[in-house]
């Protein structure tokens, strides 16, 4: 049986990764609540529900859009991932785990973005992230593994954290 298992790690990035990480955060919350706003949309007109393949298809063409071409700025798998994260808001919703998805609000809303891969330890003391680059980052112990994920969040305190997430048996 595969143990989910996570470290989590003290980033130090400089101001310039910072408003990167705080401008995907704002891209992953606008993508969550355009994604909660399709599905409702699509249910109320239909019937029926909105699959995550087609809500990524729509999220191509999204890109390509004038109005929304700041999207194309983050990173993809962040973009997917939330699409993603949205499908299962919803599953877990109709098996009656969980309450029905909300709308995610600016000023309550943690920063934060999920990876799914390509998150890597460079050294003791750095940690690479897609199209931020090496962020400093106190590493207080080594993996065990290799990561399967990551995320990428920021506290009530304003600092930002890494969390890596691995399966062991």
């Amino acid at each position: 049986m595969l143990v989910p298992h996570c470290y989590k790690y003290r980033l130090r990035p400089t101001p310039a990764q910072v408003e990167t990480l705080v401008q995907w955060a704002g891209c992953r919350r606008w993508l969550w609540n355009w994604a909660l706003r399709r599905k409702q949309a699509h249910y109320a007109a239909t019937g029926k529900s909105l699959s995550y393949t087609m809500l990524a298809g729509e999220l191509v063409d999204l890109k390509r859009q004038p109005d929304t071409l700041w999207l194309k700025d983050c990173h993809s798998q962040v973009l997917q991932k939330v699409l993603m994260d949205v499908e299962t808001a919803f599953v877990n919703f109709f098996a009656q785990r969980a309450k029905y998805p909300r709308f995610k609000r600016r000023k309550r809303t943690p920063h934060s973005l999920r990876f799914p891969q390509n998150v890597t330890v460079v050294d003791d003391r750095t940690v690479s992230i897609p199209k931020i680059g090496l962020v400093n980052a106190i590493l207080h112990r080594a993996l065990d593994d290799v990561a399967k994920g990551a995320t990428v969040k920021q506290d009530a305190t304003g600092a930002w954290w890494v969390v890596f997430v691995w399966h062991i048996e």
